[in-house]
């Protein structure tokens, strides 16, 4: 069975989300981790200090708020902006590793006698904002979807979309949230592949140069 894009596609950044996952995460962190700890700090701290002293004293807990809480964001953002990004791209590409090459432990091999020839592993967008990953396969009937074994549990029944004869191809512009949407510098298309008893959309590199090899495999099996 043919891969249909090389490894190497899956590393591209073609959103620009890792370039931009530093700084915009950073600030998030900061702001978020700041505000939380600029809250419950000084509390913490006013309790611990009415056991220590006998006598009530008044504290300047907004300033101490202020203080803990700018202090504490910087840290955070800078632990954040330093680490996490590096840490869940190397977690990603080990993960699209075990996919890519067929590892046991994320993936369920599609029975034999579908004849399928051509594979691409990628995510299956049960809505804008929440995909499912695994591969699609393309055989002599139409595709098949397999997620992989790491998906929630209703997440993990593979569909058909078939007949081939009568699949149609398009790429669509996804709604982001918010958060999203601060995270990528460009919106990535999505496939949608559509027959007269069902359609999926799916994240796949470069959109449209995988839909030409899309097509161009299909011309044998269409007869």
């Amino acid at each position: 069975m043919e891969n249909l894009l090389p490894r190497t596609a899956y590393d591209a950044d073609e959103t620009g989300m890792w370039k931009r996952m530093p700084l915009v995460g950073g600030i998030l962190a900061f702001l978020f981790g700041g505000v939380g700890f600029g809250i419950f700090f000084p509390i913490g701290f006013k309790w611990l200090f009415s056991l220590i002293m006998q006598e009530p004293v008044s504290l300047p807990l907004l300033r101490i708020g202020l203080a803990s809480g700018i202090s504490f964001g910087i840290l955070f953002g800078l632990v954040f902006a330093l680490r996490f990004p590096a840490r869940a791209r190397k977690q990603l590409s080990t993960a699209t590793d075990a996919i890519y090459f067929d590892d046991p432990k994320f993936i369920v091999l599609p029975p034999t006698h579908l004849g399928l020839t051509h594979r691409l592993p990628c995510s299956w967008m049960r809505r804008d904002n929440l995909a499912v990953g695994g591969v699609l396969y393309l055989g002599p009937s139409g595709f098949l979807f397999m997620p992989h074994t790491k998906n929630l549990p209703t997440h993990r029944e593979p569909f058909e979309i078939q007949p081939i004869e009568d699949i149609r191809f398009s790429l669509v512009k996804p709604r982001l949230n918010i958060l999203t949407r601060l995270l990528v510098e460009r919106i990535p298309l999505h496939l949608e592949i559509e027959s007269r008893d069902r359609s999926a959309r799916f994240m796949v590199p470069e959109a449209e140069s995988t839909l030409n090899k899309i097509t161009r495999a299909i011309r044998p099996l269409n007869g």
